[in-house]
């Protein structure tokens, strides 16, 4: 790293500390104070916005129907108008911050009003969906649930499940094995689920949180990383298994060992292509609408082509969901996008996009409580701020999160912690409610 790289990087941190000591201060471009976002937005026009006034390390969005927000873009990014997102420092340059009178030097804060008292920047903040378009929006969030970390219940009103909160909209039971033999009488066996509560428990635990909350769906996770045995997919016992205890539908959770995807004549070709096809016609066979068929899609899964060509990180799945969704897409209801896992090069909003170009329906955009299994990003609160504004931005259909008994690194937010931000952050119901017990 060069030496003006070093000290860009000291100024930023440097002004974002300065901004930090009074919130008082005035934002020169609109005489609202530093992270009032409503007063800022009353003044412009929707969009993105860095703040100047912290080094371009917050920044405000003012979305088409009046609501707003103010979030803070990871360290060490910072925001960047030009491509309307958080980008590393080292790409740009943050615009110096306009003189707030003649005494002030370029570039520097505002002289804090003399009758503020001093105080500190406020924290990152949204409103929820209130009026417009995106009100009228419905946003949706799903919730993986690890069978085997799902606390030991002996009647369904005390399982943690018949307790979710309604901001819960689609439970993802996790995992059912693709070559499961399961032969009917509302049992585990044969299935690769790990619940240590009885099967019957189970079965009337979800049937009471969908007396409590009929909006919620509950859907089974077939395959993840452990159970890969797609070539004796048993499409007719995954189906059996859905009505017996009285389910909504299915989540394909393809992963195969290796994609080996490459690029032929600019189009992206992969091994399992024929497979996941397969996999996606045969599930829809045996579970025809209204059951709910949803796919989980690996992170890089529609990069590899056009605007996404080179995006990082490159790996040999790398598009191993274009075909697919290309000629089996219209039988799939809901994509969740596994954005992460990926490493910190990896832009889970990039990837919302290149997904959005080739797959018409909803999508969710993931995240994992920390750590996450695979490369070195860390997801903190003011990295799920700014993603769960993008979706509100761009009118994705929600988010998804992975897990809800994952133990969180010290220090980054927990599963109850990220289930009430983003219910919040979406307007969803029952926000002060914890996601588990």
């Amino acid at each position: 790293m060069d030496c003006r790289k070093i000290a860009l990087l000291f100024v930023s941190l440097h002004l974002v500390a300065s901004a930090r000591a009074d919130r008082s201060l005035l934002d020169s471009s609109s005489s609202c104070k530093i992270g009032d976002h409503k007063c800022y937005c009353q003044n412009h026009k929707p969009k993105k916005y860095a703040d100047l006034q912290s080094a371009c390390k917050f920044y405000y969005v003012c979305f088409e129907n009046g609501t707003s927000s103010y979030s803070e873009c990871e360290t060490p990014n910072l925001f960047n108008d030009e491509i309307q997102d958080c980008d590393d420092v080292f790409n740009f340059e943050c615009e110096k911050a306009p003189s707030s009178g003649s005494s002030s030097s370029p570039g520097a804060l505002p002289s804090p009003d003399s009758s503020s008292s001093p105080g500190t920047l406020p924290p990152p903040t949204a409103d929820a969906p209130t009026s417009g378009s995106e009100a009228n929006h419905t946003f949706s969030y799903a919730v993986y649930l690890e069978s085997k970390d799902d606390p030991e219940a002996s009647a369904a009103a005390d399982s943690s499940i018949s307790k979710l909160p309604k901001y819960v909209t689609h439970l993802l039971l996790s995992s059912l094995r693709p070559d499961t033999t399961y032969a009917g009488n509302v049992t585990f066996n044969g299935t690769g689920l790990e619940f240590s509560s009885d099967a019957k428990v189970i079965k009337d635990a979800i049937a009471l949180l969908k007396e409590k909350n009929p909006n919620t769906k509950v859907l089974v996770s077939v395959g993840g990383a452990l159970y890969n045995n797609w070539q004796a997919l048993n499409a007719k016992a995954v189906a059996d298994f859905v009505k017996d205890f009285g389910l909504d539908g299915v989540d394909i959770n393809y992963e195969p060992k290796s994609s080996k995807c490459k690029l032929e004549e600019e189009t992206v070709q992969c091994d399992t292509d024929s497979e996941y096809i397969s996999i996606i016609g045969a599930l829809r066979a045996a579970l025809p609408r209204p059951y709910i068929l949803a796919n989980a899609a690996v992170s890089v899964g529609a990069y590899g082509e056009g605007e996404w060509k080179a995006s990082l990180p490159m790996r040999n799945d790398t598009g191993s969901a274009l075909n697919p969704l290309r000629k089996a897409g219209k039988e799939v209801d809901l994509l969740l996008l596994k954005s992460f896992d990926a490493g910190s090069e990896y832009s889970a909003k990039r990837a919302l996009d290149a997904f959005a170009n080739v797959f018409e329906g909803d999508i969710l955009l993931g995240v994992k409580v920390a750590p996450e299994d695979i490369g070195d990003h860390v997801l903190f609160n003011s990295t799920l701020d700014s993603l769960c504004d993008y979706v509100r931005y761009e009118e994705a259909a929600g988010m998804l999160l992975s897990s809800a008994y994952r133990k969180a690194q010290r220090g980054t937010p927990t599963s109850n912690q990220i289930s009430q931000r983003i219910c919040k952050c979406l307007g969803l119901d029952d926000c002060d409610v914890p996601l588990v017990e």
